[in-house]
Formats: structure tokens, sequence, C-alpha cells
């Protein structure tokens, strides 16, 4: 019984892996136009993100302190690029920034946001929802999505979510 799985494993170890494609989008939002709204880890967070991606041999598109249209631009060729990769392709999703939730959707905060109230946020910054869309019609085997998003955020008490916390009603 020893013979045959050490001759399995030996033959699993010899033969090339059939890796599946893998796609990251990382992104990394540290510099907010606003004044108080800075963060001084998100980017530095990101491009270690990326740095542990490539070495798991993940192809990874990155944009750094995005505004709304960087954001939304990032997501739809996030979503394009899996697509193409194929049915059998695997996704990762990063974001390390602002984050809030509002009516119990959740909004990772673009760098250009000026908020005062909740539908500044509904009309200017980008739902987790589109990047879940875009997931979902790519038709892919596997995504991971990892949020590193500010709990202490600048937002005045009408746009802070009243948990704390982002919503997990995706």
């Amino acid at each position: 019984m020893r013979t045959l799985l050490a001759a399995t494993f030996a033959a699993m170890v010899s033969i090339p892996a059939l890796a599946e494609p893998r796609i990251a989008l990382v992104i990394g939002n540290s510099q907010y136009e606003t004044p108080g709204w800075a963060l001084e880890n998100p980017v530095r967070d990101a491009r270690l993100m990326k740095a542990a991606l490539e070495g798991l041999d993940y192809e990874v598109m990155t944009v750094f302190n995005a505004d709304e249209d960087e954001m939304e631009d990032a997501f739809a060729a996030f979503g394009a690029a899996l697509k193409e990769a194929g049915p059998d392709a695997t996704g990762f999703f990063f974001f390390a920034g602002h984050g809030v939730q509002s009516a119990g959707l959740n909004y990772p905060i673009p760098t250009d946001l000026a908020a005062y109230n909740d539908s500044d946020i509904w009309a200017h910054a980008p739902r987790l929802e589109l990047l879940f869309r875009y997931l979902e019609n790519a038709g892919t085997a596997a995504h991971f999505i990892m949020l590193d998003a500010c709990r202490n955020t600048p937002f005045t008490s009408a746009v802070r979510p009243t948990a704390g916390r982002l919503s997990t009603n995706w």
C-alpha cells in the first residue's frame, strides 16, 4: 500500500499542474480629497496584497487612489477579464480605504467623494453590488472578496452606519 501511495504522490508532483486563470483587482485608496479623510495604510496594503497575489500566480490589476469613475471602470475591466478568461477562472477582489453601509448596501468610498448625507453616497460612490453583478456575469468558477474598509470613518453621523460595520447582506 505504501508503494502505491508513494508512486501516486510521485506522479502527482511530476505532472505539471494545470493552473486555472487567476485574475485579481486590488484597489487602495489613501489620498481622499476631503480634508481629514486621508488614510496612511491603504495604498501600502494594496501594494503588499498585489505582491502576495502575484506570488500565487494571479494576474493583478491595481488602482491606487481611485475616484468614482476609475473604480467603476476597474470593476468593469475586472469583470471583462474574468469573462474572457473562461469559466475555470478564479477572481480575487481586494479593497482598502473608507467604506460605508447606507440603506443596507455597501459602498467602497472613492477618493473624490464629498458626502454630507446618504444621497451623496448613493449618487457618487460605486455600490459593491455593481462588482458582484460583473462577477456573476463573468460566469467564472470562484471569487474571493476581501475588504479592508476603515471603520473609523470621518463621515458625519448622518451618513455613518449605525451598526458601525459593512453589511453582510449581499
